[in-house]
């Protein structure tokens, strides 16, 4: 997630009587360390941008109206990896971060890897290793 250096971020539902119960009260407790989230949620102040990186919430701060070019520069080294296994790391990122049991996660891991390697992607990865060029994923 990139933010603008002037962005700032709260859930300041209890300010008008209301609760943030949209899972904005669950996601800052699982993505801020706690006693910072409680005060966040217990008084409704704003997180800066600066200090959503310094706590992780946010991977990049860019200039105030360079966000979209920050964007497209993070899209593009994303996109420099092949689509299945993109979605492969998602999906093994989404188990870890919900704590799935480990026999699960082993479980969807096979399963993973042989999408994986089984993948038009991975065999044109591999082929235009060799060959020293890049590769042209399909995304299957």
């Amino acid at each position: 997630m990139i933010a603008s250096e002037d962005a700032a971020f709260a859930l300041p539902e209890p300010l008008v009587g209301a609760a943030a119960l949209g899972g904005g009260i669950f996601q800052l407790c699982r993505k801020l360390p706690y006693a910072i989230a409680m005060n966040l949620l217990m008084t409704c102040d704003r997180l800066s941008a600066v200090d959503a990186y310094r706590y992780g919430l946010v991977n990049q701060v860019a200039p105030a109206g360079e966000v979209l070019t920050a964007a497209k520069a993070l899209a593009a080294r994303i996109m420099r990896c092949a689509p299945v296994a993109v979605q492969a790391t998602k999906q093994m990122a989404a188990l870890a971060l919900r704590s799935a049991p480990p026999d699960e996660a082993a479980r969807e891991e096979v399963i993973a890897r042989t999408r994986v390697m089984s993948s038009e992607d991975f065999k044109e990865g591999m082929t235009a290793f060799m060959e020293r060029r890049k590769p042209v994923w399909l995304g299957r």
